[in-house]
């Protein structure tokens, strides 16, 4: 779990500190240098945190129940909850127009579900046997 300072900033100071980090990162010109960036300044905890909370908006996005989404990723039923009341009140509003391109959204659910069961193949439905298949899989298969 992450630690956060007890003692507080003023929001003022927080903000800039705040919008200074938001425009180092859009200052990464390569994946390469994000990367980098973000291997060095992250914790592999915060990492982990962070990518679980960016694939339960995108699977709540796609329509995966509260508990798919806590099993897949391993978080706390309260935790999806949670992020699943923020979805319905339009809070990751960038996040949802960014996966609102279906095929972006396909292609990450795709990694992240793939990861998520430890790289093997799904148990059950049409896909449990592309790993044979050394082509990509089609764009509108079921990833569920």
């Amino acid at each position: 779990m992450s630690r956060i300072s007890k003692k507080k900033l003023g929001y003022f100071v927080s903000s800039k500190i705040s919008d200074q980090f938001v425009d180092t990162l859009v200052n990464l010109n390569s994946k390469n240098k994000g990367k980098e960036f973000v291997n060095e300044l992250f914790t592999e905890t915060e990492k982990m945190m962070l990518a679980k909370r960016l694939g339960a908006i995108a699977m709540l996005k796609d329509g995966y129940s509260n508990y798919r989404v806590s099993r897949h990723l391993q978080m706390s039923s309260s935790t999806v909850f949670n992020l699943s009341k923020d979805v319905k009140k339009n809070q990751y509003s960038f996040l949802e127009d960014f996966f609102s391109n279906k095929k972006v959204r396909t292609e990450f659910l795709k990694k992240v579900l793939y990861y998520s069961r430890g790289g093997l193949p799904s148990r059950t439905g049409r896909d449990r046997w592309n790993f044979l298949n050394p082509e990509e899989p089609d764009e509108d298969q079921n990833i569920r």
